[in-house]
């Protein structure tokens, strides 16, 4: 029983080095690299682009769904590395796609009172981050 306790502690030790945040940093960024990799730098027009981002897998994804005749009916964010990332919202018109969105700015957009109110504001007619 003495020799497995020097074995245990050795074990606990190198574990708590390898989920360090640097190296739970470096983990996470490897596979938002794998991920990201999947993604075409070029996307092509709308349509084909938000076609893309649905059948990527990506390391961050989330949507919202409200059950609005009129205005945003689904949004959905995805990021490779979960600080920036593509933004679709679906209104009863069209299809808006954002690139380069601050998470952030996304959780902002999820948790408003008046998602409607945030989208115009914020998001609709923003040329910084419009695709």
């Amino acid at each position: 029983m003495k020799s497995v306790k020097p074995l245990i502690f050795t074990f606990i030790t190198l574990l708590s080095i390898y989920l360090s945040p640097p190296a739970l940093a470096r983990q996470q960024n490897d596979d938002a690299d794998s991920v990201c990799n999947n993604v075409p730098r070029d996307l092509g027009n709308r349509v084909q682009a938000i076609q893309t981002l649905q059948d990527t897998e990506f390391t961050f994804e989330q949507s919202l769904e409200t059950l609005q005749v009129f205005g945003v009916k689904k949004a959905t964010y995805y990021s490779c590395d979960g600080n920036l990332g593509y933004l679709v919202v679906n209104t009863y018109r069209r299809n808006y796609l954002y690139e380069n969105v601050p998470r952030e700015l996304w959780e902002n957009f999820k948790n408003a009172y008046s998602i409607d109110g945030f989208f115009t504001k914020n998001l609709k007619f923003n040329t910084i981050y419009l695709y």
